[in-house]
């Protein structure tokens, strides 16, 4: 079978705008960890180097040549240790 989904736009100056996607295969991607949780360490202000969240991960250009720890060890934390060590 097929799924059929509607969506709906309601913002915007144009008013209202739907769209019909008809599709075999359907990923629903809710973003269930969309929201940055940065822990609050002991002496982290004081830090001089970068912190950063992986939503803000873009590639590991930047820290070629550097020491680099990160923390965390879901998914997010495996994917950017992996790129970081390519």
């Amino acid at each position: 079978g097929l799924w059929r989904v509607k969506t709906v736009s309601k913002s915007g100056q144009l008013g209202s705008c739907e769209f019909e996607y008809i599709c075999r295969w359907l990923v629903v991607a809710t973003g269930e960890n969309a929201e940055k949780v940065v822990p609050d360490f002991e002496g982290l202000e004081d830090f001089g180097g970068d912190v950063l969240h992986a939503g803000d991960y873009k590639s590991g250009g930047r820290y070629e040549g550097k020491k680099v720890l990160v923390v965390g060890c879901g998914n997010s934390g495996m994917e950017v240790s992996l790129d970081l060590y390519n």
